[in-house]
């Protein structure tokens, strides 16, 4: 699924869990019998909410970015996955990125990620797919964490819900009758 400007997406998983896609967003989902659902942002903000009810026993949804990855069951995260430009992308316009969550610089030098992972309900265990055989960080309701490159953060206080969710509803088509109804 690839979004374009002033686009929004949800797609329903199986009837278990409903992803929301922003613009300008890339996203992959595979399903395979027996094994975990996959979610794979490749860049871009996703809203993502599991009904642990309606999940198997030990069935579970992975989100996958390209720096991270995170097992999900029963929760709803945000996501957001940014690509910071190393020297050989850097155009006319580029600046430094700093992460939107923590504000740390993201060294310019080196091609990177950034994702950050926001928990609104239930908890996450996340792992730098930098860091292979680290052990998982859980993200408990309330909290985010941010990997920037193969560099795993703490678990901090989320911004709040409304900030996160906001660019994640749409506005209403219409707002109000026209007047020929």
């Amino acid at each position: 699924i690839t979004t374009k400007e002033q686009s929004l997406v949800r797609v329903l998983m199986g009837g278990k869990a409903l992803i929301t896609v922003r613009e300008l967003s890339e996203l992959t989902i595979t399903e395979e019998p027996g094994k975990p659902s996959l979610v794979d942002l490749a860049k871009g903000k996703i809203g993502l909410a599991v009904a642990r009810a309606r999940m198997s026993p030990g069935e579970s949804i992975e989100v996958r970015t390209p720096n991270a990855v995170a097992a999900v069951r029963g929760t709803v995260i945000v996501v957001e996955v940014e690509k910071v430009a190393d020297s050989t992308d850097a155009g006319p316009d580029y600046r430094p990125v700093r992460t939107a969550f923590t504000g740390e610089a993201v060294p310019a030098a080196t091609p990177s990620f950034v994702t950050n992972f926001h928990v609104l309900k239930g908890s996450i265990a996340v792992t730098s797919l930098g860091q292979p055989g680290a052990t998982p960080v859980t993200v408990g309701v309330g909290l985010s964490v941010s990997v920037t490159g193969t560099s795993m953060g703490q678990p901090r206080t989320s911004p709040p819900m409304q900030q996160l969710v906001k660019d994640l509803k749409a506005d209403p088509q219409h707002k109000g009758t026209p007047e020929e109804t």
